[in-house]
């Protein structure tokens, strides 16, 4: 199966824990981006994905999870280094700032952030800014609370890091919600729909 690394370090484990137990399963887990597991699904590398797909492909089912929100966000230190401050009237921190600082992406290929950008401040795709480049989603969150640079982090990482004072939120009040779904060949086996109601399930507690 393919997943998206975010989903891999924060639920997916708990949500197939228990399938895989009782059907006495060996994983096999391919990690790439939400909006790229798909081709691994479409070219029979996995037989189910986690994926930002919302049609399944033919001879494919599809079940929807829920979103995995994404938080602007940056080590108090950090924030305060390079001038990143939310105005008194609680709006984000400006685009100026946010693009002179380093940021930190999982890698080449992650357009979370400057979805981000385009969405919360109209900045086209391909504006440079300075960043860095981890493809681990446990040290992605490390990385930005340790003051290394500002990131996009998933609510499920952001939370209990903001409640206790490591990170800073920088657009207080605003999230970019990415939409899963799960989808799996259609091979006459229960097995697949089973999984799609555990995983489905679980989601519903964790995602928004």
């Amino acid at each position: 199966m393919a997943v998206n690394a975010d989903s891999l370090a924060t639920w997916f484990l708990e949500a197939v824990d228990a399938v895989a137990e009782q059907e006495k399963l060996l994983l096999d887990v391919l990690v790439d981006d939400q909006d790229r597991t798909h081709d691994l699904l479409r070219n029979g590398e996995v037989v189910g994905c986690v994926s930002t797909r919302a049609t399944p492909f033919h001879g494919c089912s599809m079940q929807r999870l829920g979103s995995m929100e994404y938080l602007v966000c940056a080590a108090p230190d950090f924030a305060a280094e390079h001038g990143l401050r939310v105005g008194a009237d609680g709006r984000a921190a400006t685009a100026a700032d946010l693009l002179r600082a380093p940021a930190v992406l999982y890698n080449r290929v992650d357009g979370v952030h400057d979805t981000m950008l385009q969405t919360l401040y109209g900045i086209a795709p391909d504006t440079p800014y300075p960043r860095h480049y981890v493809p681990s989603s446990e040290a992605f969150v490390k990385m930005v609370a340790a003051g290394f640079g500002w990131g996009c982090v998933p609510h499920l990482q952001a939370e209990p890091l903001l409640a206790g004072g490591e990170l800073v939120d920088l657009a207080p009040g605003w999230a970019l919600p990415v939409a899963l779904h799960w989808h799996w060949w259609d091979l006459g086996t229960g097995l697949f729909k089973r999984m799609a109601a555990v995983l489905s399930d679980h989601a519903a507690l964790v995602l928004r």
